[in-house]
């Protein structure tokens, strides 16, 4: 038999088996610590972290970890002070205007432009005109009243009253106090304005007294059917309690009942009804402000792998700088064609003017001050002239004068003559000024239309030539202001007698 040939062994090889690949994990996003704030030097505006807070330079010790202390107000804030500051301010910002703001955060809307415009338009249109001091009475002449208006003058009650009306357009009202030089016993009395109980000289002035000054003393409180529910009988003056009657009192806008002790007895003032609207017109005024100076984004798509990941932001930064230190229209920039790709992206501004005036019209609307008188602009629209709107305005300045300026001028002309001549000089009443001025052409309407009807008067014999003549005397406006009255005028006969011819020759002098 063939004999068989012995196989060649081959080596074991084990078979390794290989698992299959696994997916690379994502790339994270690390953005580096340095590239966000990279771009604080290209204009990105960094954000108030508190409204208020003590100034760093008085502050050590915040680089090496130590406790901050401040050199002689620390006490301040462990008292809570910082913090009062921060609530009034964020009172100020956001009042709805249906609570009492309190005063010192009236005080503060006191340096806010639009609301000194206000407040001073409405207490300078309502003291500029002034009053006019007539007699009623055959008693009074001219030399009287003379007299008596140059003391009102003399004490500047025009100046007084100017500023208690923006005391009470920014607090709400105020308190003019008449000094008799008394001793703080007698304060409590009640002041008789009369010549037995003022002598000459015995008046010392007016003063002011702001509302955050006083609080009410004695008042009724229990029984609605009584005069003085709710009016207080005496004021408590930094401690010291004075009778209402040594006081002038100005208030406007008073609250019902209710709400009367949270205002202090005084008014709702002007500046807290308009905070709103001033807070809508700056917040419509900043926003588009800012779209303005973000009107256009300028951008460059580029490689952002390297900084997207941990990378350093130098170089891009570097070439931001490039970029915006050409942007202008005289300037060129270089874009990589493969690697970079410039974009700008506009902001339509249509309708931002008309946003911004629909809010300022808005913040004259509730003062009732039409926006010419009080922005100086002129009126717009088909056939407009703005005279209804000024009427109107006049017509609410008039009303601001009646609640504040009417009662309180009797009695301070009453205290200044005592003061000045020991007695009150009846028959004189005080006649305010119209506070519209006819224009020339309508002051040459007025007088022709008193022309023509004097004309007619005197042609049915209403009237005398010498009535008339004292009429264009006494009108300041008639052009023939002080024209002489007693002057024997010719009468129609014998006008027509002197014009008439005669052949009648004069007889020779001798």
């Amino acid at each position: 038999m063939p004999r068989r040939k012995n196989k060649k062994k081959r080596p074991y090889v084990p078979k390794v088996v290989t698992a299959p690949a696994q997916a690379a994990e994502p790339k994270v996003m690390r953005v580096n610590d340095a590239y966000t704030g990279a771009f604080g030097g290209l204009g990105v505006p960094l954000p108030a972290v508190r409204p208020w807070a003590p100034p760093m330079n008085l502050c050590e010790g915040m680089a090496t970890g130590k406790a901050a202390r401040l050199a002689m107000d620390k006490a301040l804030d462990a008292s809570g002070y910082y913090n009062n500051i921060q609530a009034s301010i964020l009172n100020v910002d956001g009042a709805q205007g249906i609570t009492f703001i309190g005063y010192p955060a009236l005080a503060m809307l006191q340096q806010n432009p639009l609301m000194r415009l206000i407040v001073d338009t409405m207490s300078d249109e309502s003291t500029r005109k002034w009053v006019t001091l007539k007699g009623i009475d055959e008693k009074v002449n001219d030399d009287d009243i003379k007299r008596v208006q140059g003391y009102c003058e003399k004490w500047a009650l025009r100046k007084l009253f100017k500023d208690a009306s923006e005391m009470v357009g920014f607090q709400g009202g105020c308190l003019l106090y008449m000094d008799m030089g008394v001793e703080d016993a007698e304060l409590v009395t009640p002041l008789v304005i009369s010549d037995k109980t003022i002598g000459q000289g015995k008046f010392k002035g007016f003063r002011m007294i702001e509302p955050m000054q006083v609080y009410p003393g004695v008042y009724e409180a229990a029984d609605p059917l009584k005069g003085n529910y709710f009016k207080p009988e005496t004021w408590i003056v930094l401690g010291k309690e004075v009778h209402v009657s040594r006081f002038l009192y100005f208030a406007n806008n008073v609250p019902s009942t209710i709400l009367r002790p949270a205002y202090n007895f005084f008014g709702i003032p002007l500046a807290q009804l308009v905070l709103k609207y001033v807070a809508n017109f700056e917040s419509a005024r900043d926003s588009s402000a800012e779209i303005i100076h973000n009107f256009s984004l300028l951008g460059v798509k580029t490689d952002m792998s390297q900084v997207l990941n941990n990378g350093s932001p130098a170089d891009l930064v570097n070439r931001a700088k490039i970029l915006l230190g050409a942007k202008r229209n005289q300037g060129m920039a270089f874009i990589d064609k493969e690697t970079e790709e410039f974009f700008q992206i506009e902001t339509a501004l249509g309708g931002l003017k008309d946003l911004v005036a629909q809010q300022l019209e808005l913040l004259a609307l509730l003062p009732g001050i039409p926006v010419t008188k009080l922005f100086g602009t002129a009126p717009t629209g088909m056939n407009a002239t703005g005279e209804s709107d000024m009427r109107n305005f006049y017509d609410k300045v008039r009303t601001w004068q009646e609640s504040l300026y009417f009662d309180n001028f009797v009695k301070a002309r009453h205290m200044i003559e005592l003061t000045e001549s020991g007695r009150i000089t009846q028959g004189i009443t005080e006649v305010w000024e119209p506070l519209k001025e006819p224009d020339p052409t309508e002051l040459a309407t007025i007088q022709k239309t008193n022309a023509e009807r004097d004309a007619i008067y005197l042609d049915q014999g209403v009237i005398l030539q010498e009535e008339v003549r004292e009429r264009l005397s006494s009108d300041e406006d008639s052009g023939y202001n002080g024209l002489e009255v007693a002057v024997e005028l010719p009468d129609e006969e014998g006008a027509e007698a002197e014009q008439e011819p005669t052949d009648v020759e004069p007889a020779p002098v001798v």
